[in-house]
């Protein structure tokens, strides 16, 4: 069986994005063992898998519904690197 990490408590990170410079924040909170990592953005609660990905020209995109996610691929690597395989983001 897999061994799954999550996070003790919510963690919060502020900043200008990357390509449109617009500030943003993402929130990462604990969540259950076998969740999975899921995003939460306009109104749209969703689990990440390669259905998601829309544009991988100049970094990757995600879209689901009405949630649109420029460079998404920065942030899933900090969490990978941190070896975290369960959160919501």
């Amino acid at each position: 069986m897999k061994r799954q990490s999550t996070l003790k408590t919510s963690a919060v990170i502020r900043g200008t994005g990357l390509h449109k410079g617009r500030m943003n924040t993402v929130v990462f909170v604990p969540a259950p063992e076998g969740q999975g990592i899921k995003i939460r953005n306009k109104g749209e609660f969703y689990g990440l898998n390669p259905a998601c990905i829309k544009d991988t020209r100049r970094g990757t995109t995600i879209k689901h519904g009405k949630s649109v996610i420029h460079t998404v691929e920065h942030m899933l690597a900090a969490v990978k690197g941190c070896l975290l395989y369960t959160s919501d983001a």
